[in-house]
């Protein structure tokens, strides 16, 4: 299947999705990042929102990283690097007799025995 869409240079879309706990941050969030050709492929360039990420990692002073926070947010509505569709919780079920279950965004097969 090719890309039947008429536009040129790829396609227009590209489904993915991340746990919501690597979306917490400017630093972490994929979905807003502007890294343009050394980021993921596809992805979109704002030399503006990468600009703003830095700085707010290099932030020490909470009132100045919270305005930066603020310029994040007004930029990625602005530019709109992403459209979420939805939010997906997936339902986990364990049997009774296992122990040490670790709650997190996605399963950890670690620390679980039998008890």
């Amino acid at each position: 299947m090719g890309n039947n869409t008429g536009l040129r240079g790829g396609w227009s879309i590209f489904h993915t999705n991340w746990p919501g706990s690597s979306v917490t941050n400017p630093a972490e969030n994929l979905y807003i990042r502007g890294a343009g050709a050394s980021g993921w492929f596809g992805w979109h360039d704002s030399p503006e929102m990468e600009t703003l990420t830095a700085q707010w990692l290099a932030s020490t002073d909470e009132a100045q990283a919270q305005k930066l926070l603020d310029d994040v947010q007004r930029s990625a509505l602005t530019t709109v690097p992403v459209a979420p569709l939805g939010q997906i919780i997936p339902k986990t079920a364990y049997r009774r007799n296992l122990q040490g279950i670790l709650t997190a965004s996605s399963p950890l097969f670690w620390n679980v025995r039998r008890g």
